[in-house]
């Protein structure tokens, strides 16, 4: 594995980075996150996927949790290995505007362009379970994909 330049190891959180919401780091974060799901077991198709529909959610939070700062916030990125469910979780975390994702699954939106909502759509496809929580100011969105 090359230096990853860009990110930091969270301190309180064992499975866990942190980076600017900078859309040119994302190749240091699909190679960690390469790195893991490849580490835990993940077959190689399930990894790609797990790739694609990480690349989606961190480039809608380059583009749109932090509008009006000239330096971007931070991303934090986190995994859990849950060998009950023989699954894995992989967590993003921003303290940008708040928006659930997971709306645009179920409400029709008559006024807006169809393409809209299609990245999450996308990112369902492609994970086994998604889940959204605003903590204070948070928005925490979870991926889980099954190891088999």
């Amino acid at each position: 594995m090359t230096e990853l330049q860009h990110i930091q190891r969270l301190p309180d959180v064992e499975n866990g980075v942190s980076l600017s919401a900078a859309r040119q780091l994302f190749p240091e974060l699909e190679e960690w996150l390469e790195e893991v799901l490849s580490g835990v077991g993940m077959p190689r198709r399930s990894v790609m996927q797990m790739l694609i529909a990480s690349d989606e959610i961190f480039t809608n939070i380059c583009s749109y949790a932090y509008p009006n700062q000239e330096c971007p916030g931070l991303v934090q990125v986190s995994w859990r290995l849950k060998p009950e469910e023989q699954s894995v979780e992989v967590r993003f975390c921003d303290s940008g505007v708040a928006f659930n994702p997971l709306q645009h699954l179920s409400e029709e939106h008559p006024t807006v362009p169809h393409r809209e909502g299609n990245g999450i759509r996308l990112v369902q496809k492609y994970t086994d379970a998604l889940d959204y929580t605003r903590e204070g100011n948070q928005n925490i969105l979870t991926l889980t994909k099954r190891l088999s």
